[in-house]
């Protein structure tokens, strides 16, 4: 299952280097203060998390994102 981002956050991974072709690995960070780390960014689309396809939030309890590049457990 993926969560696709809204336009909201087009400008941000814009700006932000790529970790690989197409994709972007980084730590999301939600509302409530939980993060995720290794999340998978493919064309504006969350694709896995730590190497899981479950994607345990929704856009709407997303905060904030921050580039890391960490590809452990990489799974696009």
């Amino acid at each position: 299952m993926s969560v696709k981002l809204s336009e909201r956050w087009s400008a941000f991974f814009q700006s932000q280097p790529e970790t690989g072709m197409g994709y972007v690995i980084v730590t999301a960070k939600l509302k409530d203060g939980r993060q995720f780390e290794r999340v998978c960014v493919l064309g504006g689309v969350i694709t896995s998390v730590d190497g899981k396809s479950h994607i345990p939030c929704t856009e709407a309890e997303i905060d904030g994102f921050t580039v890391t590049h960490d590809k452990q457990n990489f799974a696009p």
